[in-house]
């Protein structure tokens, strides 16, 4: 009996599986680079070089494109296999809205597919599953304290004027930074927001820290004071309402300082 020519595993031969978008731009660039410096052109020599046979090569030509199907964003819907639940434009207003500030990135899956108009059908996981296929993903937003703008110009303008009178970092040893710390100030909780890789500390990633509300201000109260090869954390307790250190506080801290 003759042996079947069959193979035995079901995966698709070299000459039958699809080749990837990038290996049909490399093979139209080199034939293009090679034709627009008039340089001599050996398709067949391209080809062996990139492993293609020589009729895939020949209708890549032809049609002058190097992405496949469901890679081009404009090609229209994409008629092969079972039809997509979310459509390149349910996708495409779905990350438009992410891109119009943080008041969006904090919705969840269904809210944000809701935004943008969505079939309710559609279920949150097949929500969630397209949409990291685009490489977005839930994460906690990074936090930024609460400060006003006139704190701000006197942090600054004090930084410049101690860098001019000690401009050597020699110049520090024996300087000592202090700061009063509130723990449990406000109820606001950590809010998880929708962002891709690398967008961690963009402007519209970051959880902004409002005043706290004066019931949540009865709280520990804590000063601490670093310094080179030196730092030190202090508990107290005080009578004013908002936490802030009276100047008998103050001097029995320093007291305790070494």
């Amino acid at each position: 009996m003759a042996e079947s020519s069959i193979p035995s595993s079901f995966e698709p031969t070299d000459l039958l599986k699809h080749h990837h978008t990038p290996k049909k731009a490399a093979v139209l660039g080199t034939i293009h680079y090679l034709q627009d410096h008039h340089l001599p052109t050996r398709k067949l020599e391209i080809y062996r070089y990139f492993n293609v046979p020589r009729r895939t090569g020949s209708r890549w030509i032809a049609k002058n494109e190097p992405r496949r199907i469901h890679n081009r964003p404009d090609s229209g819907p994409d008629v092969r296999g079972r039809p997509r639940k979310l459509t390149r434009e349910d996708l495409r207003k779905m990350e438009d809205l992410l891109t119009h500030g943080f008041q969006w990135r904090v919705l969840n899956w269904r809210q944000l597919a809701t935004a943008a108009g969505i079939s309710p059908q559609i279920s949150d996981r097949t929500i969630h599953r397209y949409m990291q296929d685009l490489d977005y993903h839930s994460c906690i937003a990074c936090d930024k304290s609460w400060i006003s703008p006139h704190m701000k110009e006197q942090r600054v303008g004090f930084s410049r004027n101690m860098l001019q009178l000690r401009p050597k970092p020699n110049d520090w040893k024996d300087v000592r930074f202090s700061d009063e710390v509130h723990f449990g100030l406000g109820p606001q909780r950590k809010l998880r927001i929708i962002r891709r890789p690398g967008e961690r500390y963009c402007a519209d990633c970051i959880q902004e820290r409002g005043q706290p509300n004066e019931k949540d201000l009865f709280r520990i109260h804590a000063w601490r004071i670093v310094g080179w090869n030196y730092k030190k954390l202090f508990l107290y307790e005080t009578e004013n309402k908002n936490g802030k250190m009276n100047q008998k506080v103050y001097i029995q801290l320093l007291l305790m300082v070494e």
